[in-house]
């Protein structure tokens, strides 16, 4: 029996703050909950690599209060995600 080990997501990253949410079925297909870790690799829309890491679930499924992620996109960005298990 095979499972999802990782999916890509495009979304937009919140217009006032440099930070986005993981979509909630996104978080289901990984099995993942608040406060667990996640691999990320993030891109723009022309496939220009803008961060890759493990980061945290907070508050939900959102990514905020990193300043490494922070420095990479911006409010209003539309990004392509690939979320996977660490």
């Amino acid at each position: 029996m095979g499972r999802i080990v990782s999916v890509t997501f495009e979304i937009a990253v919140q217009k006032t703050h440099a930070r986005f949410s993981v979509l909630r079925g996104v978080s289901e297909l990984l099995g993942l909950k608040p406060g667990d870790k996640i691999a990320l690799n993030i891109r723009d829309c022309s496939g220009k690599p803008l961060f890759g890491g493990v980061k945290e679930l907070k508050s939900g499924t959102e990514i905020y209060d990193q300043a490494d992620i922070a420095k990479c996109i911006k409010p209003g960005q539309q990004i392509r995600v690939e979320a996977s298990m660490p």
